[in-house]
């Protein structure tokens, strides 16, 4: 395994906080102007929810080009799934889109659940064996601000939820990723600001998923057939594409 490669990804990591920050403050517009105006809940448009992750699929591009050109297997397997993959994907929604279809995944939804899960968990014990800190705590705000939208916007527990559905409760860890800052800040620049973002994060999360406890709807299952992250919940013929995590 090239290191170089995982380590790039650790030299991205600043920006790419301050590029999901931006997004949390759209979202924190979004919340305030829902509860101001009374307005219901509503699907979020599937390009948004996904562009704070783009930076991300790009960089997984790059990784997994650098992995071919060194000619590292694993890597390549594992920045093809969120990279190239997702792009991939991307270009045939917006061909079948365009041509008012929708791809269908039908049974093998399950296994593509079950491989984002899983390429998820490989790339976080991998950034932690090496020490990159910073990249990590970069996947857990995305994923918790991605969260936030979810619960607020939609008023989806989303991945909390599935939790109970496909008991993959290592989902319950995710959040420890915003505490990192907290416990090594040696490892970042302006620790502070990174440390009250993360416990700002973990507390609207906490917050929201209360919210939805309170008013019985965590259980609901979703509406959106926009996004890939909810296949498992359609049948066969209503199952269209876009990604999970």
């Amino acid at each position: 395994m090239n290191k170089d490669i995982y380590l790039f990804m650790e030299s991205n990591a600043s920006w790419l906080c301050w590029w999901v920050l931006a997004f949390t403050f759209i979202n924190l517009f979004k919340i305030y102007r829902r509860f101001s105006t009374g307005d219901e809940a509503k699907v979020q448009n599937t390009f948004f929810v996904e562009a704070a992750g783009i930076p991300l699929v790009l960089l997984h591009s790059v990784c997994f080009m650098k992995a071919v050109l060194t000619l590292d297997l694993l890597s390549m397997l594992l920045f093809a799934w969120w990279g190239p993959g997702f792009l991939i994907v991307a270009t045939l929604y917006i061909v079948k889109m365009k041509q008012g279809a929708h791809l269908k995944w039908g049974k093998t939804r399950n296994l593509i659940a079950w491989v984002c899960k899983l390429n998820y968990l490989v790339f976080a014990l991998v950034y932690w064996k090496l020490g990159s800190l910073n990249i990590l705590f970069v996947f857990s705000i995305w994923i918790i601000n991605d969260q936030i939208m979810m619960l607020w916007l939609s008023d989806d527990a989303d991945r909390t939820r599935r939790c109970f559905h496909d008991f993959w409760f290592i989902r319950i860890l995710y959040p420890l990723g915003l505490l990192i800052p907290i416990i090594y800040p040696e490892q970042f620049p302006n620790p502070e600001v990174w440390m009250c973002y993360g416990l700002f994060l973990l507390g609207i999360w906490c917050v929201g998923l209360m919210r939805l406890v309170m008013n019985k709807r965590f259980m609901s299952l979703p509406k959106d057939q926009g996004l890939l992250r909810n296949m498992t919940y359609f049948q066969d013929e209503e199952v269209q594409d876009d990604r999970c995590y």
